[in-house]
C-alpha cells in the first residue's frame, strides 16, 4: 500500500493542498483509512474520488485538479500549512533528501533503529519503532530519559485497542478533535522499554497528515515523543533540530512551516468515568468561555513546576499552554517570552496591571513579577490557589467548601513547607487553614525531594534511634542513616507537612530506593504495585487535634514488611487508609461546619488509585465533591487559581 501511496504523489494531477485535504478529511472522520488505500489503488486511472473527497470544503481554485473548491472548514491549522503540507523533505548525515526519495528513506532509516525527528504543530517529535528495544534504549541514553515512560502514537483506534484495555469514554477521549494522549492499562504488546515497569501507556492517534502519510508507511506503533533533553523546552527551531539530531545520528523530517509557538501533546487519565488532565497543551483553546470583569487586567504567573500563566483583560481570560518545569533556564527564557509576548499583543496598561504570584521568595515567578516595575504585585498562597482554581472552574464562588489540597511542595504563609492542606472557605471570602498533615523534615531540601529514601528519614524526627534500628532491619542504604545523622543535628533541615513525601517514603519503605528521575516517579512507582494486590487492610491513621499522624501508619507498614506480607498489599493497604482517612476528616468537618461541599486537588490526586477509592468512600457517605476536569489539578492551574482570587479581591 506504501507503494500505492507513493506512486499517486508522483501524479501530476494530484498537488500537494489536495492530498493534504484528503488526510484531514480522514482525520475529522468524515473518511477512514480504507477510504485512502481504495483510493491509492493502482486501478484508479482518474482522480474522481479526490474530487469528491475534496468537494465543498475549502475556498480554493485548484486548477490542478479542475474544480473549484468550497467553504473551509475550521481545521487545526492555516491556509498555510495546508500549502505546505506535503512539502516535506529529509536532512540525514549532512545530506539534503527530498521528493519520494525521503519517503523511502524515512522507512528504511525506521527500520533500521534510526531516531527520527518529525516536525509538528508546537514542536518536533523524536520517531522511532515503538516494537524496537534497541532503537528505544538508544534514545533513551541519547536524551537522557533513563525511566520516564514514553507515549505511542498508533494508526487508528483498533491498533490502540491492540495495545491496551480502553474503556468506551478512554476511546472517545483519543478519537476527540483534541487528540490528546491517553494514560490507558496496557497490554504489553509494545517493547518493554517503551514504559518499563508501569502499567499504564501512554497512546494517541494521528491528528497531521504526515502522520497519516507515516502510518501508510509504517503499519506498526510509533514512539513519538517531543525533541528536547529533560527540562528543556521542545525544540521548534529547523537549524536546532538538524545540529541537535547530528548529535543524535538520526534524522529530520521537515517542511517549509514556520513554528510559532511551542505546544506540547496534551495528555489525560480518565478515573470513575471522568476525564483528568494532566497536562493541557496542544488542541486545547488558549481563550476560555468564562464571563468574567474587572476593572484592572490580571497577570497570574503560576508557579515554578507545570509552568503556566492566565490573564484577564477587558473581559477576556487568556490561559497558556503547559510551558514547561521552570527550574531550568532555557524553559525560563521560553515563559519569559510567552509573558512579554502576550503582554505586547494585548496592549496591556502597564500602570493599572496587578500581577498575581506564589508566596515563595526564591521562585523564578515571583522573581518574574518584579520586572513589571509599575504594576501592583500581589502574592497568594499555593494551595488557596489549587482549591481556588477547581472552584473556579464550576463557576462556584460562594459556596463554602472544605479543600482537600495534598500534594509535593508549596510555601505556606508560616514560612514551612506545606502539602498536606486541610482548608475552608469559598473563593468569594478566601479559605483558612483548619489542619493538615503532622509536620515532618525535608533534609537537604530539594535532595530529600529528589531521594525517596531522604525523605523517609524526615519522618522520624522523634524517633531517630528506633529509625536507625529500621534501617538496619530493612537493608535500607547508606544514605537513610547518613540522613538520619544529619536531621539529629539539625543541619539544613526545613519543616513540611508534605502528603507527596509521605508517599515517596513509603515508596521508600517498600524497596524504591533510587532517586527520582522524574518527578512523581516514586509515587507512580507505588501506584501501580497496588495493581497486582487483590485484598488491603486499613492502617491507623489518626486525626487528632487537627492533624494527621503519620508515625503509627508507617509504623504499621514498617511491621507487615518485616513480617513478610507482600508488598502489593501493603501498597494497597497505604492508599485505602489514606484515601479512608481523607473522606473521615471531610465527614466530620461537614458535620462541625455545616458545609456540604468538598474539594479534591493537587499533583496527589493524580494517582488514579486514590482517586477512585475517595470516591467510592465519598458516595458511600453521600458527600458531593469538586475536582478538575477541564484543568489540571497539579500546579498546572495555579495561574487560574491565582487570577480567580485576586479577581474575587478586587471585586470589592
Amino acid at each position: 500500500m506504501a507503494d500505492y501511496m507513493l506512486k499517486i504523489m508522483e501524479k501530476p494531477e494530484y498537488c500537494p493542498l489536495c492530498l493534504d485535504l484528503l488526510f484531514r478529511q480522514i482525520n475529522n472522520k468524515d473518511f477512514s483509512l480504507e477510504t485512502l488505500y481504495d483510493f491509492f489503488s493502482p486501478n484508479k486511472s482518474d482522480n474522481k474520488s479526490i474530487k469528491k473527497i475534496i468537494k465543498g470544503n475549502v475556498n480554493i481554485s485548484c486548477s490542478r485538479c479542475e474544480s473549484t473548491l468550497t467553504k473551509l472548514e475550521e481545521l487545526n491549522n492555516s491556509i498555510k500549512y495546508l500549502q505546505d503540507g506535503f512539502d516535506y523533505y529529509m536532512v540525514y548525515k549532512g545530506e539534503l533528501v527530498k521528493g519520494l526519495r525521503a519517503y523511502y528513506l524515512l522507512t528504511e532509516l525506521v527500520s533500521k533503529g534510526v531516531i527520527i525527528a518529525v516536525k509538528g504543530i508546537g514542536g518536533y517529535h523524536l520517531l522511532c519503532d515503538a516494537r524496537n528495544n534497541d532503537a528505544i534504549t538508544l534514545l533513551r541514553k541519547r536524551i537522557h530519559r533513563l525511566k520516564k515512560p514514553f507515549s505511542v502514537m498508533v494508526r487508528d483506534i483498533e491498533m490502540a485497542q491492540s495495545l491496551a484495555t480502553i474503556s468506551h469514554i478512554e476511546s472517545s477521549n483519543l478519537l476527540s478533535k483534541q487528540r490528546p494522549i491517553v494514560l490507558v492499562r496496557s497490554k504489553r504488546k509494545v517493547a518493554r522499554q517503551v514504559v518499563l515497569e508501569n502499567k499504564d501507556i501512554g497512546i494517541f492517534l494521528p491528528y497531521l497528515p504526515i502522520h497519516y502519510i507515516l502510518f501508510t508507511l509504517m503499519n506498526h506503533p510509533l514512539i513519538m515523543t517531543s525533541a528536547n533533553l529533560p527540562g528543556e523546552p521542545t525544540i521548534i527551531n529547523d537549524e536546532s533540530i538538524i545540529q541537535f539530531m547530528s548529535e543524535l545520528e538520526g534524522a529530520v523530517v521537515a517542511n517549509k512551516q514556520k513554528i510559532v509557538t511551542r505546544s506540547d501533546d496534551s495528555v489525560i487519565k480518565v478515573v470513575n468515568s471522568t476525564r483528568n488532565i494532566i497536562r493541557r497543551g496542544r488542541g486545547f483553546k488558549k481563550e476560555l468561555p468564562y464571563s468574567i470583569r474587572c476593572g484592572s487586567p490580571i497577570l497570574a504567573l503560576g508557579a515554578d513546576l507545570k509552568g503556566g500563566f492566565t490573564l484577564l483583560n477587558n473581559g477576556r481570560l487568556f490561559f497558556s499552554n503547559y510551558l514547561g518545569d521552570l527550574t531550568n533556564y532555557k524553559a525560563q527564557l521560553n515563559f519569559e517570552n510567552e509573558v512579554n509576548k502576550l503582554v505586547t499583543q494585548s496592549h496591556l496598561p502597564l500602570e493599572d496591571l496587578v500581577v498575581g504570584h506564589d508566596l515563595h521568595p526564591e521562585f523564578f515567578t515571583t522573581k518574574l513579577s518584579e520586572q513589571f516595575k509599575r504594576a501592583r504585585r500581589i502574592p497568594v498562597q499555593h494551595h488557596h490557589a489549587h482549591v481556588a482554581a477547581v472552584l473556579f472552574e464550576h463557576q462556584n464562588f460562594d459556596q463554602k467548601v472544605v479543600g482537600i489540597s495534598f500534594d509535593g511542595t508549596g510555601y505556606g504563609d508560616d514560612g514551612t513547607i506545606w502539602g498536606g492542606e486541610i482548608l475552608i472557605g469559598s473563593l468569594r471570602d478566601g479559605f483558612t487553614r483548619h489542619g493538615h498533615l503532622q509536620h515532618a523534615k525535608l533534609i537537604g531540601g530539594d535532595a530529600a525531594i529528589t531521594y525517596p529514601i531522604q525523605a523517609l528519614a524526615g519522618f522520624f524526627e522523634n524517633q531517630i534511634s528506633r529509625a536507625h534500628t529500621i534501617g538496619k532491619e530493612l537493608q535500607l542504604p547508606k544514605r537513610f542513616h547518613t540522613a538520619l545523622h544529619i536531621l539529629e543535628k539539625d543541619i539544613a533541615t526545613f519543616t513540611t507537612t508534605s502528603i507527596g513525601r509521605l508517599f515517596d517514603a513509603v515508596a521508600a519503605i517498600l524497596g524504591f530506593h533510587c532517586k527520582n528521575s522524574f518527578e512523581g516517579e516514586a509515587a507512580m512507582w507505588l501506584e501501580h504495585l497496588t495493581y497486582e494486590a487483590e485484598q488491603a487492610h486499613t492502617y491507623p491513621f489518626p486525626w487528632r487535634n487537627n492533624n494527621l499522624q503519620f508515625e503509627p501508619l508507617l509504623f504499621a507498614i514498617i511491621e507487615d514488611v518485616i513480617n513478610g506480607v507482600p508488598h502489593p498489599t501493603i501498597a494497597k493497604s497505604f492508599h485505602h487508609t489514606v484515601a479512608k482517612s481523607i473522606v473521615h476528616i471531610i465527614d466530620e468537618i461537614r458535620i462541625k461546619e455545616n458545609i456540604n461541599l468538598a474539594v479534591l486537588v493537587g499533583g496527589v490526586f493524580q494517582n488514579s488509585v486514590l482517586l477512585g477509592m475517595v470516591d467510592q468512600y465519598c458516595n458511600n457517605k453521600q458527600i458531593k465533591y469538586l475536582t478538575g476536569n477541564e484543568f489540571p489539578i497539579n500546579d498546572g492551574s495555579i495561574s487560574l487559581g491565582q487570577l480567580a482570587i485576586i479577581q474575587q479581591q478586587l471585586r470589592d
